[in-house]
């Protein structure tokens, strides 16, 4: 039986891609940012994790952090769902980022531009069409554009389904593609997108990996930011009653929620059975809702 692929949005495979592979994430860097190619010649990458005074106590760590030639700090974050607060929450990422850069008795001037960049599966503009965002802070009055500050670039995959011949909307087909064909097809596009399917292929063929990339897909799972305001409101409302309720609804929305990714990533029924706790007929309408394959 010819082995099923790894969706190459997964965190496991995405941060094997280019945490291990720094060709590759210079080529993707290259593709996304408006930066010479030699910016990215001697890119480090960093510790993702950022420093422990997160906004709720804990710490918090990014997919992947690198620092540029010139010293820009670039943080990559892939988001599978939508969810209350993304915005901000990208916007406290990279001023966190900044801050971590000032040192006691340092100057302003050490401080360098942070990049993130939100490779998302999901729409987050409605308004527009395009699938590649710049945002900088601007004066809408005047069009001045603060440039040295915080960069975030969102790219909103559901809007690439097809490649548009550009180094950019072949990435974005790269990281769309769900079966073997697809995946060969746009490997034709780029010699480094061809050995980005290498890797893909290489890690779908280790059991350890594909129980590693099973493992991050379930540990990412935003369903519990929807569990728990539905408990939040059911303490609002103030009854034992809908407390329970909120509770119970939010159990089974994160084992749709789980569900719903692992089919997306291509992983058995049998094994989405095991983990959710769903029946196989749930699997398999969930599945024939979202138009995936069974087995």
């Amino acid at each position: 039986m010819e082995q099923e692929l790894i969706w190459p949005l997964n965190d496991h495979v995405a941060k094997s891609i280019f945490c291990k592979n720094i060709s590759l994430l210079k080529a993707f860097l290259v593709a996304v940012l408006d930066l010479p190619a030699e910016e990215f010649d001697g890119l480090t990458v960093l510790d993702p994790t950022l420093t422990p005074d997160h906004i709720d106590g804990k710490k918090a760590v990014v997919d992947l952090k690198a620092r540029t030639k010139a010293g820009k700090i670039i943080h990559i974050e892939v988001q599978r769902r939508n969810q209350r607060s993304l915005w901000k929450r990208f916007l406290f990422y990279g001023a966190k980022m900044v801050v971590e850069q000032g040192k006691s008795g340092s100057d302003y001037d050490n401080i360098n531009q942070v990049i993130s960049i939100i490779l998302a599966d999901f729409i987050m503009v409605e308004e527009s069409e395009a699938y590649h965002h710049r945002l900088y802070m601007n004066d809408p009055n005047t069009g001045a554009v603060l440039r040295e500050g915080l960069e975030i670039h969102l790219l909103e995959l559901p809007k690439m389904q097809k490649s548009d011949g550009t180094p950019l909307g072949n990435w974005m087909t790269f990281f769309n593609s769900r079966t073997e064909e697809q995946l060969m097809s746009i490997a034709q596009s780029d010699p480094a997108i061809k050995e980005a399917v290498g890797v893909v292929k290489k890690l779908s063929g280790s059991e350890r990996d594909r129980e590693l990339a099973l493992r991050m897909l379930i540990a990412r799972m935003d369903a519990t930011a929807e569990l728990k305001e539905g408990r939040e409101e059911g303490r609002e409302e103030g009854r034992e009653e809908g407390r329970k309720e909120g509770r119970e609804e939010g159990k089974q929305e994160e084992k749709f929620a789980i569900a719903h990714n692992m089919l997306r990533a291509k992983i058995a029924h049998t094994l989405i059975v095991q983990v959710t706790g769903l029946s196989p007929d749930e699997i398999k309408n969930l599945a024939a809702e979202l138009g995936e394959g069974g087995f």
